[in-house]
């Protein structure tokens, strides 16, 4: 009986050694797919997987587990997580273990790494206190200042938003009293309607097509002192900080134009610039530039209802209905140079 009895306990034995050694074995395997997380850049899943490791562990953990889980909430940028874990390292681990160098490194790191977020969270409170301000000021330089200051700020297409909703006052033309609608596009404000300023150099198109919208279109000569006093031609820089602002990025064709005699970049364009109306495919106008398809006048209309193009100091521009924008700088006088276009003055700096 006595022999019985003891070999039912030997047998029990080996089953529970069985069963621990069977936890090992999970608790090992459950551990290698934590480092595959890991090394997947998986870190909330290689914790998960962590934490079932100490639960197959009876809730225990060692200098292994606690290594990796530092490692993980540290690449989380979780700091105080990974500084909690450090921690519990250093409590279990001795000094000769092959990662306690690699740990001391990391408390330095997470120090650092702590200055640099106090540092962030600071300048974020500015740009805040900054954005607050420009909102209760309320005004086109409260919100041209945000802008220029707070390039990357998450708030910066709010203030360009704001920015173009302040009403800008019409444009009184003392030459003949003459008013046009404007439109402030970023820091720069444009004439929002065609220059009809009639002058020696002038095609009145309008009186042919019954087109008053479209203005008058002027000559080379006669666009260079077409615009009223306060506001003038734009230049190529002028035309390329629109541009920029529309976020049109780099040019997507460009090239050496022999016939015209300018060189030609073209950028590819949403539709903001483009009024609602007149066009074969009609533009969102979001800007309120108001760009009517007016084309251009060599003896006859080309591109009506397709094409805007308007004079600059260095050459023309044009905005097509397919979304593009070229921008088209004159190398010497040319055959472009006996073609008329419209103008759209630029207010002056001031």
């Amino acid at each position: 009986m006595q022999r019985i009895i003891n070999v039912s306990v030997l047998l029990l034995l080996i089953a529970q050694i069985g069963f621990a050694q069977s936890k090992d074995v999970l608790a090992k395997a459950a551990f290698r797919k934590a480092q595959n997380e890991f090394g997947s850049g998986e870190y909330p899943e290689a914790i998960n997987k962590l934490d079932e490791v100490v639960e197959m562990l009876g809730g225990a953990t060692n200098p292994r587990i606690e290594y990796l889980r530092s490692w993980c909430y540290y690449e989380m940028g979780e700091t105080n997580k990974a500084q909690k874990s450090l921690e519990t390292y250093f409590e279990l681990a001795s000094d000769s273990d092959p990662n306690y160098g690699s740990m001391l490194d990391m408390i330095e790191n997470i120090k650092e790494k702590g200055e640099i977020l106090k540092r962030e969270k600071a300048a974020l409170e500015i740009e805040n206190t900054a954005w607050e301000t420009a909102k209760l000021s309320n005004t086109v330089s409260s919100y041209e200042s945000f802008i220029a200051n707070y390039a990357n700020s998450k708030f910066k297409q709010e203030a360009k938003k704001r920015l173009s909703s302040i009403p800008t006052p019409p444009l009184v033309d003392p030459r003949d009293d003459q008013e046009y609608q404007t439109t402030r596009i970023g820091s720069q404000l444009w004439m929002a309607e065609n220059l009809r300023y009639d002058m020696k150099g002038t095609f009145t198109e309008r009186k042919k097509f019954n087109r008053p919208e479209f203005g008058l279109y002027y000559s080379r000569s006669a666009s260079y002192n077409a615009c009223p006093s306060g506001w003038h031609l734009p230049a190529k820089q002028e035309v390329q900080q629109l541009i920029n602002y529309l976020n049109a990025g780099s040019p997507t064709t460009s090239s050496d134009n022999n016939y015209y005699h300018e060189f030609y970049y073209s950028y590819t364009m949403n539709s903001s610039l483009r009024s609602t109306t007149g066009w074969r495919i009609p533009g969102s106008n979001s800007t309120g530039f108001g760009a009517v398809p007016s084309a251009t006048v060599p003896s006859l209309i080309i591109d009506r209802g397709s094409t805007a193009a308007y004079w600059m100091t260095e050459g023309r521009w044009k905005i097509v209905e397919n979304t593009s924008f070229d921008l088209r700088t004159s190398k010497k006088t040319g055959a472009s140079m006996g073609y008329n276009y419209p103008c759209r003055c630029i207010k002056d700096e001031g």
